[in-house]
């Protein structure tokens, strides 16, 4: 849809699932806010909206999709206020930009059982997602992922931001050393989260 103002919504306030997608015109998500009996929302292709402040409120919601379209990255100041939704056990962040604090609130999502995240931030914060997030699965918590169809002979993805695509049969030396780093990278943050 194409509609900037949402304030009608609002009144449905026993909506328990909501999904907008493709909606290049909504830059102001407040009235979302008000939807407190929401379970399930998806925010797909929404490229104005930039703040997620509105959604810290919902502490139903269980299943949470903000995601960018093919050809428009969706950015926002920061994940902050996904992080103190107590209830969120499925989380999707594909195709995003973060102005301020990268992955790292996510951390505080204590209840999460799935991650599904783009690699788009520093191989810094997936080790430490890694840690914060034991119980979370993410395929993003490691230090490369099998592609699912080869490229160019490449087989493998390097988690992290700017890292490279790799080949199994040929650079074996290369990736044993993007594994050891990312396994110190998860000591560091697990000495710091817990003391051990």
């Amino acid at each position: 849809m194409r509609v900037a103002n949402l304030d009608p919504i609002k009144r449905i306030r026993r909506l328990r699932e909501l999904a907008i997608a493709w909606n290049p015109k909504l830059k102001d998500i407040s009235p979302l806010g008000e939807l407190r009996a929401l379970t399930a929302l998806r925010l797909d292709d929404t490229p104005r909206v930039f703040d997620l402040q509105p959604l810290a409120g919902l502490s139903s919601l269980v299943f949470l999709e903000f995601s960018g379209g093919i050809w428009n990255k969706n950015r926002v100041a920061t994940l902050e206020p996904i992080g103190g939704l107590p209830q969120l056990q499925e989380l999707v962040l594909t195709n995003l930009g973060v102005e301020s604090g990268d992955l790292r609130p996510l951390g505080k999502c204590s209840n999460l059982l799935r991650l599904t995240v783009s690699n788009q931030f520093p191989t810094e914060d997936y080790a430490f997602l890694s840690v914060a997030l034991a119980n979370t699965e993410c395929s993003m918590f490691a230090a490369y992922v099998k592609l699912q169809q080869p490229l160019a002979g490449k087989d493998v993805m390097v988690v992290g931001k700017g890292k490279p695509l790799l080949s199994t049969a040929r650079d074996g030396p290369r990736l044993a050393r993007y594994a050891a780093e990312f396994a110190a990278r998860r000591d560091e943050h697990r000495q710091r989260l817990t003391g051990l």
